[in-house]
């Protein structure tokens, strides 16, 4: 089928989605100028695949329309997308001169004549050899010409392969006509080789079938939670109903194990349990968002404590295991999953009378586990996580911007918001041999957005323009000797000796407990 074609059916909204497709996710700009290019150079795309509903099965879901504005009427009557959604999204948005939201800013795919390639830009009145696709493919060859600046001489040439992408052929396969559950399963099996759709991508669409709503519930809440600063993503909401509803994390083959009966009872049981652990993020991390808290997989047996019990004593405790798990990367990458059904089922086994015995339980597993660091070193101080563990500390010691004297941590205007700042610069470092360690974490500390503009590129001894109290609770070494670009090594382990002995410290008054 042309793709003129294609995109008068998309206009209509003669193809649609059914509920178990996944949400329009291509927002990177290079990832969709290489897919217009395959097609401006006529390579394949693959195919397009339909589902044919079998007529005697009454469907009584709610269909989705694509993520495209389209207002053109119906002719025929309405086919389902299984496979192929974020091309034909992708195609119809270009070709419509549509936007794609691209680093928090509208932008538009125009073609530039002089280098003969695709760019994104903000749309504007061009004064160069550019132009939206959508309009490529409307106008005339002399209206295109018109309207640019210095044509080259191969321009017509250039013209008609880019007009040619309206005739450019999709091959599009519809299925017999089968049931709603076999379209789900082909479209879980159209998904599990090469790029394999994620578990939580499937398991949203299977939600859909049992709950209409779902997707509206998830996002609804997930605005809620944003607007109190802590931004979770909608698979962070699936594997936590995965963990309330199923009592282990969320795995492919246990995707059909949601209830329809109870799906909708766990899903407000979930919310209550998410509410209850940002509570215990507040009030024992004093934490007051999420930004730094980058592997989530460590709540998940967080929140199947309060699912099991409700409510939670040994809070304190419960808190040095989350930071014992986490400067240990345990729910990082690779056996995430394992981890969290282990501690689920360590959880599960320790009774049903209260969450003393549960979390105990949990921290014996991590002193008795060798590979585990209990007591940090300053050899230790290295990797991602640190940037959350150091922003703990941020938050617990109470300390202030050294410019402003504003405590570190949530605020409404942007010039207070806490940022990372280098503490010797990185403008200034990475012209040193100490290039490749300017990224240390030892070499980081949070100041609001306007003290980190201020202090900027400058050398490190204007340190020496705060009080030694002020440098202290921002962890910093107030041995002048070692603000010295060539003692910068010196500085990172100075700072990481003080690092390991406050987080050292921090276990100790939680462990208490």
């Amino acid at each position: 089928m042309k793709l003129s074609e294609i995109r008068g059916k998309i206009d209509r909204k003669e193809w649609i989605l059914p509920p178990f497709q996944r949400d329009y996710v291509w927002a990177g700009p290079q990832e969709i100028i290489s897919f217009m290019d395959s097609i401006y150079k006529s390579w394949p795309i693959g195919s397009i695949i339909l589902w044919v509903p079998h007529p005697k099965e009454k469907l009584n879901f709610k269909s989705r329309e694509l993520s495209v504005s389209a207002n053109a009427e119906k002719e025929y009557k309405p086919e389902y997308i299984l496979d192929g959604q974020q091309r034909l999204t992708t195609l119809f948005r270009v070709f419509s001169n549509q936007p794609f939201r691209i680093d928090n800013s509208d932008k538009f795919l125009y073609f530039d004549f002089n280098g003969k390639k695709f760019i994104f830009k903000e749309k504007m009145n061009t004064e160069s050899n550019e132009m939206l696709i959508g309009n490529i493919l409307d106008l005339g060859h002399r209206q295109i010409i018109n309207k640019l600046n210095n044509p080259t001489e191969d321009i017509h040439d250039v013209i008609d392969q880019l007009k040619s992408m309206n005739n450019y052929e999709i091959s599009v396969l519809r299925t017999p006509e089968i049931y709603l559950a076999d379209a789900l399963e082909l479209f879980i099996a159209l998904n599990t080789g090469g790029m394999t759709l994620p578990s939580v991508d499937l398991a949203l669409g299977y939600i859909s079938l049992l709950w209409d709503s779902s997707r509206n519930e998830f996002k609804s809440y997930k605005e809620e939670l944003a607007k109190k600063d802590f931004k979770f993503n909608l698979d962070f909401l699936v594997r936590s109903l995965a963990i309330v509803s199923q009592k282990q994390a969320l795995k492919r083959k246990n995707i059909r194990e949601f209830k329809a009966n109870i799906i909708e009872k766990d899903w407000i049981k979930t919310k209550d349990c998410i509410n209850k652990t940002i509570d215990f993020l507040k009030s024992e991390l004093n934490l007051d968002s999420n930004a730094f808290l980058d592997a989530e997989n460590v709540l998940m047996p967080i929140i199947f404590i309060y699912s099991k019990y409700g409510d939670v004593s040994k809070t304190k405790l419960l808190a040095y295991w989350l930071l014992v798990s986490y400067l240990n990367q345990r729910f990082s990458k690779g056996q995430s999953t394992s981890i969290v059904n282990n501690d689920i089922d360590i959880i599960s086994k320790s009774g049903d009378n209260d969450s003393t015995t549960a979390i105990t339980n949990l921290v014996k597993s991590l002193e008795e586990d060798n590979h585990i660091i209990k007591k940090v070193k300053p050899r230790d101080i290295e990797g991602e996580q640190f940037k959350f563990i150091l922003y703990y500390l941020i938050r617990t010691r109470g300390t202030r911007d050294i410019g402003s004297d504003k405590r570190i941590g949530k605020a409404i205007s942007n010039i207070n918001r806490p940022e990372f700042h280098h503490i010797f610069a990185d403008a200034i470092l990475k012209k040193t041999k100490f290039k490749d360690m300017k990224e240390d974490i030892a070499n980081k500390t949070f100041l609001t957005s306007k003290s980190n503009k201020k202090i900027s590129d400058a050398d490190p001894t204007y340190l020496s323009e705060y009080k030694k109290s002020v440098l202290k609770k921002h962890f910093i070494p107030t041995n002048k000797n070692v603000w010295n670009l060539k003692r910068y090594e010196d500085f990172l382990y100075e700072r990481k000796k003080i690092l390991s002995r406050e987080i050292n410290l921090s276990l100790r008054e939680l462990i208490k407990e």
